[in-house]
């Protein structure tokens, strides 16, 4: 492989980590293992040589050396033969004393251990996509059809031993000479069977299998008899030019027409006409197996087609594959799906198209027009996948091996004549001119569970400039052939008038006409600058931009429809929640005035009755005035004894005592409303009585704090703190001073 940027190609800056040859390794070559399951050669490898004295830490040699060993081959090679290929290329670059040259056999023999599992090593190459299918198809496709050997002999042996019931209960087989050679050849010398039957009543016998019932089972079996003999291909692909002898050895048939998928057409009609004789066979003798059969069940047999065949049914029909190349063309790629689906035929259709950032070819054609598919005919299987991106591929590739329904899948592939086919195909990946997607109607429920777009990641770095994203144009800088679409200019001094391309693409169209887009790159020296790009790019970035982002809309991510319709249900919501809230709050209101009115409406009426039941007499003073009382003389040593005949005074009134400085805390217990907030407070300090309405508890169990916040919490207003207890430490001025407005 060539360094990128020669040729007088560019590379983008922001994908720089990919242009390295560890970048490629990492993904190629792939592992298939017995099992079916496909794996990154570098996994495998870590997965082997976990802990390994030499080769763990040299796992990238490793891995460069299984691709180089499996490059350029046409098909799959045998784990076991490319490690043994690796190793010994291996060898040779160590310089390690004895003992580092024991641990290293030692690994080595580890990795041969581990690669004797029967599995294949898949190469990047033109044909990986068409060998991870038969990889995928053969397993199990053959243990159906070893499942299916099993199950259809041991029908023909119970309509073999249900014929051979029929005939021991016929005319012939009850007569005397049929029951002597039962008997074998000492028969007619033991007993006189004509003798015997005479001296036997006459039996009705069981009866016997109607005749058009006998001759059906009689056609079924052979039927089924001839299909376990015959031989029969785990598929068919049919492609327009020569496939790998090596595909027929796999257990493929495989067929070349210049038009592929109308052959395939013409293929699945004939192993469709042959496969349903045999389906309508085995449906009869499952229900002969199962003493289930009737005479209705015949005319429903006599109409089973290919059409009404189900999962089990299609065990008779090897699957057909039509291989489309070099869908470039957005006409040919049309097409070419306008043929599948004109077929009405479950084919299996794998097509590969250029991985390119071309504008003038139709950019991701194929990968658009399954896209359209999939909207206009939701049924099936259709998907978009790319060689840059061997996940994805590998498990698109295996729901297309094991499709029933019509599938169709296109793989990106880049120009296999370019410097460095694998860089293309993953910029393209990477800056998304190439799309991966799946749909499958078998995975059930609505468009939200067929449908992904999980296949497309972000670029693994982004050494750039600050906010800059790989785009299409960021894909066509490394095509040489795409050069005449920028203007490199060398430097990174400001320039005026040049606008990063996603800023360029997102400005008002008067910004646009006075600017110009650039993406930043280096060329072969190393040299970065600013790449000015063509309006025809810059207007395919843009169309390739819009198609992404309706696809991600279509599987529910960025979606502008789903965020306005969260964003109009959460207003709804807080809408109501506020209107409800606000009801809420008057409604409490209503019952906080409705009890203030009752509580002062009792209060007033029991102060007038109070008032109209008051002794006036009692509380109004109607006696004279009192004099003063006269101060003893000075100097008296004896009190003045009281005159005998002096009128008695009045008694002299006892002094009131002082009024209390210290006002104990009360509640207003008419007032409360039951609101529960002093009693959450301190249940010890304000208890309820039997209507549920507060009153001080006691004192000594709080604080006068809790009383003077009980207050402010109060609705009714009906706590009144008083004065502090003496000694209470949560007195403080400013505690005393919020006390005041409710004393």
């Amino acid at each position: 492989m060539r360094a990128p940027g020669q040729s007088g190609a560019l590379f983008p800056l922001a994908l720089d980590a990919l242009a390295t040859p560890e970048q490629a390794w990492a993904d190629w070559p792939l592992i298939v293992d017995g099992a079916g399951e496909v794996v990154r050669a570098v996994t495998w490898a870590s997965r082997a040589l976990a802990g390994a004295a030499v080769l763990d830490g040299h796992l990238p040699r490793l891995v460069r050396a299984l691709g180089r060993a499996v490059h350029g081959r046409d098909e799959p090679v045998a784990l076991a033969e490319a490690v043994d290929m690796a190793l010994a290329k291996l060898a040779g670059e160590f310089d390690l004393s004895a003992k580092g040259f024991e641990a290293l056999t030692h690994d080595f023999d580890r990795l041969r251990s581990a690669a004797a599992t029967g599995a294949q090593v898949v190469g990047f190459g033109p044909r990986a996509a068409l060998w991870l299918y038969a990889l995928a198809a053969e397993r199990p496709h053959r243990a159906a059809r070893e499942a299916l050997h099993a199950e259809i002999a041991e029908l023909v042996s119970h309509l073999r031993e249900l014929l051979r019931n029929d005939d021991r209960h016929a005319p012939d087989g009850a007569a005397p000479t049929a029951l002597a050679a039962g008997l074998g050849g000492a028969g007619p010398q033991l007993l006189d069977a004509a003798a015997l039957a005479g001296l036997l009543p006459a039996h009705s016998g069981t009866q016997r299998l109607a005749p058009d019932r006998r001759a059906r089972i009689v056609s079924a079996m052979e039927t089924l008899q001839d299909w376990l003999v015959a031989p029969r291909p785990t598929g068919v692909v049919v492609a327009a030019m020569p496939l790998p002898p090596a595909l027929a050895a796999s257990g493929l048939q495989c067929e070349v027409a210049p038009e592929p998928v109308s052959a395939a057409r013409a293929v699945f009609d004939d192993l469709a006409a042959r496969a349903v004789p045999v389906a309508r066979a085995w449906q009869l003798a499952r229900l002969e197996r199962g003493g289930q059969w009737e005479p209705r069940h015949a005319v429903l047999i006599d109409r089973l087609d290919w059409r009404a065949f189900d999962g089990d049914e299609w065990r008779f029909v090897p699957p057909v594959l039509a291989v489309l190349c070099g869908l470039g063309e957005a006409g040919a790629a049309g097409q070419a799906l306008v043929d599948i689906e004109r077929t009405g035929r479950p084919l299996r259709v794998l097509c590969t198209y250029l991985a390119s950032a071309d504008p003038s070819v139709g950019l991701q054609a194929a990968g658009r027009a399954l896209g359209l598919l999939a909207l206009a005919r939701p049924t099936g299987m259709q998907g978009a996948t790319a060689l840059a991106n061997p996940e994805h591929l590998s498990a698109t590739v295996q729901q297309l091996a094991v499709a029933q329904q019509q599938a169709v899948v296109a793989v990106a592939e880049p120009a296999w004549s370019a410097d460095w086919p694998w860089l293309e195909a993953a910029l393209a990946h990477w800056c998304r001119a190439t799309l991966c997607f799946r749909w499958s109607a078998a995975a059930g429920g609505g468009w939200a569970d067929a449908f992904d777009v999980a296949g497309n990641a972000a670029a693994p770095a982004a050494n750039g400039r600050p906010n800059e994203q790989g785009s299409l144009a960021h894909a066509a800088l490394v095509e040489a052939r795409l050069r005449g679409h920028f203007w490199f200019l060398p430097g990174e001094d400001e320039v005026t008038g040049l606008v990063p391309l996603d800023s360029w693409q997102e400005a008002p169209d008067e910004a646009r006409r006075r600017t110009l887009p650039f993406v930043w790159a280096r060329d072969a020296d190393g040299t970065v600058g600013r790449a000015v790009v063509t309006r025809e790019m810059t207007q395919a970035a843009a169309g390739q931009a819009r198609w992404w982002r309706s696809l991600r809309e279509l599987a529910g991510e960025d979606n502008p429809y789903a965020a306005r319709a969260v964003a109009e249900a959460t207003a709804r919501l807080e809408r109501d929640a506020a209107a409800e809230r606000a009801e809420l709050l008057a409604e409490r209101d209503r019952e906080v005035q409705g009890a203030r009115d009752q509580a002062t409406a009792a209060a007033l009426g029991d102060l007038a009755r109070a008032l109209l039941n008051l002794d006036l007499a009692a509380v109004t003073d109607t006696s004279p005035p009192r004099r003063p009382p006269q101060a003893d003389p000075v100097g008296a040593s004896a009190p003045i004894a009281p005159s005998a005949t002096a009128e008695p005074s009045a008694a002299v009134a006892a002094p009131e005592p002082a009024a209390d400085a210290v006002e104990e805390a009360f509640v207003d217990t008419a007032l409360c409303t039951s609101c529960n907030d002093c009693t959450n407070l301190n249940p010890l300090l304000f208890l309820y009585d039997a209507n549920k309405q507060a009153h001080i508890g006691d004192l000594s169990r709080g604080t006068y704090l809790q009383l003077v916040v009980a207050a402010e919490k109060c609705p009714a207003r009906c706590i009144h703190p008083g004065a502090p207890r003496p000694g209470d430490a949560t007195a403080t001025a400013d505690v005393v001073a919020r006390a005041a407005k409710f004393n």
